[in-house]
């Protein structure tokens, strides 16, 4: 029972920690004058196209807050303060936790319910030690600096067409899963920008595979940080390559968010689905007036123009 009851309160420490974490995230991000892009954690959703919503499970604390004109100096003194406020609070856990023993103040049961939080936070200390001096050592890392520089050039509506995405083939270098996952999602775009059906159907496969989606099993948690790699997957099983069973799937994890997306990409990946996968034309074309007199709100600027591109697209296949 003992056992049971420790391993159970580690469970229990993951939300707490990725709660406190995310809380500490809130404050000082918003002290620099950053302002929620992407929330979510429980079985709660945020993000300024959707608001606030109910989606599925997950225990992790998902943050995204950011700014206009944001400086790398502030991005690194928010992040640093951040990791120092935590350890505070993971030595305090500790530290009663120590205490509580010491002194016998709870029951046998919940000082093993107790243990097993601890243990968690320290853990996750370490474990945000070790992301944190591999994010550092990254920083400096050619597909992220690539990265970074694409998405400025975007931000500042640079021409959809002048904006050039390498293939990550073309890299000697290697860098984290996440990172590659979501260049992968530049690379997506740019060649269905340019019709190259090979280099699509490549970022599709290497990014189903880095978000490891299970077809297999009812599972539809899914972290939030890789939204639109879903919304390519489900926008890429409905149209390059039609398979209703992995569409249908990819639609039952992201449709808390994606029917109530009010952005342009949200609408776009909507119309696709519901024309080639429900065979439904009528809402196809609601969610692709939608979409297109949304289009100038789309917060990308550069995007816009692929957006667009694809929901007039698909407005003309349906109409001929």
């Amino acid at each position: 029972m003992k056992i049971i009851l420790f391993l159970f309160g580690t469970l229990i420490g993951i939300p707490v920690s990725y709660g406190i974490y995310g809380l500490l995230t809130f404050v000082i991000e918003s002290l620099f004058g950053r302002k929620i892009f992407a929330f979510k954690y429980l079985i709660f959703s945020y993000t300024p196209s959707t608001g606030f919503h109910i989606c599925h499970f997950s225990p992790v604390c998902e943050i995204s807050m950011r700014k206009e004109n944001d400086m790398e100096k502030q991005e690194a003194a928010s992040a640093v303060i951040k990791l120092i406020l935590y350890y505070i609070v993971c030595i305090t856990v500790i530290f009663f936790t120590i205490k509580i023993y010491q002194y016998d103040i709870l029951s046998p049961l919940l000082m093993e319910l107790a243990a097993g939080i601890a243990l968690w936070f320290c853990m996750d200390g370490f474990m945000r030690i070790f992301s944190m001096t591999r994010f550092a050592v990254n920083q400096k890392n050619p597909i992220n600096i690539n990265y970074k520089n694409i998405i400025n050039n975007m931000m500042k509506g640079v021409p959809f067409d002048e904006i050039e995405v390498p293939d990550l083939r073309t890299y000697s270098c290697k860098t984290d899963k996440a990172y590659l996952i979501i260049y992968q999602h530049l690379f997506f775009m740019n060649r269905v920008w340019h019709g190259d059906k090979s280099g699509i159907s490549y970022a599709a496969q290497f990014m189903e595979k880095g978000i490891d989606i299970n077809y297999s099993i009812t599972g539809t948690a899914y972290l939030q940080n890789f939204t639109d790699i879903y919304y390519d997957l489900l926008f890429y099983y409905s149209y390059f390559d039609i398979q209703d069973y992995r569409a249908r799937k990819i639609f039952s994890i992201i449709s808390p968010d994606l029917l109530k997306d009010n952005d342009s990409n949200g609408y776009r990946t909507l119309a696709y689905y519901t024309n080639y996968i429900l065979g439904d034309s009528e809402s196809a074309k609601k969610y692709i007036r939608k979409g297109l007199e949304l289009i100038d709100e789309f917060p990308i600027i550069s995007q816009r123009e692929y957006e667009k591109m694809l929901l007039t697209k698909l407005s003309e296949e349906i109409s001929g």
